[in-house]
């Protein structure tokens, strides 16, 4: 702070004695307006100058002070110390990378012999089930298999490389295509959501109806019931109407047959 201070001074003395001129013995107006401002210079250019010798003086004892040789010391110590971290830590990260692309290019290797294996097992079971296989169709099918690794579902898009699939995972157009994906898929579970609801509410109503209709049928069957007794006792009354009738018509015979004797 003292030397930050110091290397920054500016001097408020007024320089008066730069002057080259003495505005009194002008001889009119404009002459002691040239002089002002000429004095007004000369006192700008003392002023730079004795500033500027000020911080000359102050940069000279900075350099010889024994408090900043040693903060430089341990600066300098600090910033070395720093950069061979720095460096230590870069080739740390390298062979990390080294180490895991070396693996993930292991685990490429073995994959793609699992899936030739996978291949010629498939091949084979053609094979003895008497099936044609030509050379041509695996020769393609291996040029398929070695160029292809790595496939983007969203985009429809295939990849030779991991890091052009990382490339193309981080690209814009990768990400509206998988944000319009997720919009759509969400949507659609919207609507199996909203079609389940109105099948269960469909459900509910048609069971409901089946009550009401169940209800009406033991209401029909029992004004059935009531029509069949009505009509039973109708017929029954016929029935007693009838034997009066007969009785009647028995007791008529009866009696014109006595009349018909006693005369």
């Amino acid at each position: 702070a003292f030397y930050r201070h110091w290397l920054e001074f500016v001097s408020r003395k007024a320089f008066a004695h730069a002057d080259k001129w003495n505005p009194k013995e002008a001889p009119n107006r404009q002459g002691r307006r040239a002089m002002e401002t000429e004095n007004k210079v000369a006192r700008k250019a003392a002023k730079k100058e004795f500033n500027a010798e000020v911080r000359q003086l102050v940069k000279f004892v900075q350099k010889r002070d024994p408090r900043i040789i040693a903060y430089q010391k341990h600066t300098m110590k600090e910033s070395v110390e720093k950069a061979a971290r720095d460096t230590a830590e870069k080739e740390l990260r390298k062979v990390s990378e080294a180490k895991d692309r070396k693996e993930r290019q292991e685990a490429a290797r073995e994959a793609e012999e699992a899936r030739w294996a996978e291949v010629k097992l498939a091949k084979e079971a053609r094979k003895a089930r008497g099936e044609v296989v030509s050379e041509d169709e695996a020769a393609n099918s291996e040029d398929e298999e070695e160029e292809v690794h790595y496939v983007c579902e969203a985009c429809n898009k295939k990849f030779k490389s991991e890091k052009a699939y990382d490339s193309h995972a981080k690209s814009k157009k990768h990400v509206q295509v998988v944000e319009s994906l997720r919009r759509e898929l969400e949507q659609d579970m919207k609507a199996e959501k909203k079609a389940a609801e109105a099948a269960a509410a469909a459900a509910a109503a048609e069971a409901v109806d089946d009550n009401y209709e169940a209800s009406d049928s033991d209401d029909d069957g029992a004004v059935l019931a009531s029509a069949s007794n009505d009509k039973a006792v109708e017929k029954s009354d016929e029935e007693d109407d009838d034997d009066e009738s007969d009785e009647d018509a028995f007791l008529a015979r009866f009696a014109n047959a006595r009349r018909g004797g006693g005369g």
